[in-house]
């Protein structure tokens, strides 16, 4: 960072990182950040987590997110109400978010 007072900030003044430097790494924490999310997420597809329902585009899907602040699209076959948490079998990942299905509630 290249705020006042810090060394960065004293770097910067003096030439700095060059900007094609600075893009590279900035590429490869990206990268980093990506992999780790995905690796993460994946470890939940066959699980149920429980979702707050957050946005309703229809009766047959919502989206929400688990309690491990991870976005999932949910299809279900039944209207839920927006702030309820429901049960979802998670099935798969699209990009960024886990996508499952209203886990059935046994009893």
């Amino acid at each position: 960072s290249s705020r006042s007072g810090t060394r960065a900030f004293t770097m910067e003044r003096e030439g700095g990182i060059p900007f094609r430097e600075k893009k590279r790494r900035e590429k490869i924490l990206l990268d980093i950040a990506r992999t780790s999310r995905q690796d993460y997420q994946h470890q939940f597809i066959g699980q149920t987590l429980n979702v707050l329902i957050e946005s309703t585009a229809s009766a047959r899907k919502s989206s929400g997110y688990s309690e491990n602040y991870i976005p999932v699209l949910v299809n279900n076959t039944r209207d839920y109400h927006l702030d309820t948490v429901v049960p979802v079998r998670i099935e798969s990942e699209a990009g960024d978010v886990l996508v499952g299905t209203v886990a059935d509630i046994q009893s």
